[in-house]
């Protein structure tokens, strides 16, 4: 079935007009593809808002976590090299693995946020970014269970409904079948 390209809303094969906002379906077609036409006028679906907020929680909590591992790394290695003049210690390697782990938990924040925006806005790569790190965290939360049973749920949920076809619409999928 094809799409208003007004409201979005799903319109019989042959319809003159939209039933629900009541636009002619038969006015000469633009220059726009139609898929794209229909996803900058459609109404951002309320589950990709739930799925761009979690993203961004889990960028703020990456963020805050690397922070807070390069906080530790720094107050290890100082006890480090003070337990080392006293009994003869050297683990030079816990700063520097603490500091790429903050680093690397930073790094991932920074790109959630990026996410964030191509979500919140209907980029085609961030859809397709989401449905890669859902079916990973899926197979992932897969070898963890029991453990991971709350992932896995939430995985497949996500990816259920990134499937679902007025939201491919929104990120320009339509021509997906």
């Amino acid at each position: 079935m094809p799409f208003c390209p007004n409201c979005g809303k799903e319109v019989p094969d042959g319809a003159a007009f939209c039933s629900s906002c009541g636009a002619n379906l038969l006015a000469p077609a633009s220059p726009i593809p139609q898929e794209k036409q229909v996803s900058k006028t459609m109404r951002r679906p309320i589950g990709v808002a739930v799925i761009t907020i979690l993203e961004g929680v889990a960028g703020i909590l990456f963020i805050l976590s690397g922070i807070s591992i390069l906080d530790i790394g720094s107050q290890i290695d100082a006890a480090i090299l003070a337990l080392g003049s006293i009994i003869n210690v050297n683990i030079p390697l816990v700063g520097a693995t603490m500091t790429a782990t903050g680093l690397l938990l930073m790094s991932l924040g920074a790109i959630s946020f990026i996410l964030v925006w191509g979500l919140w806005i209907g980029k085609n790569w961030a859809w397709v970014v989401t449905l890669v790190i859902s079916a990973l965290g899926l197979i992932f939360n897969i070898f963890s269970l029991p453990a991971g049973m709350l992932g896995l749920i939430i995985n497949a949920v996500i990816l259920f409904y990134l499937t679902r076809r007025k939201v491919r619409v929104y990120f320009y999928r339509s021509n997906l079948s």
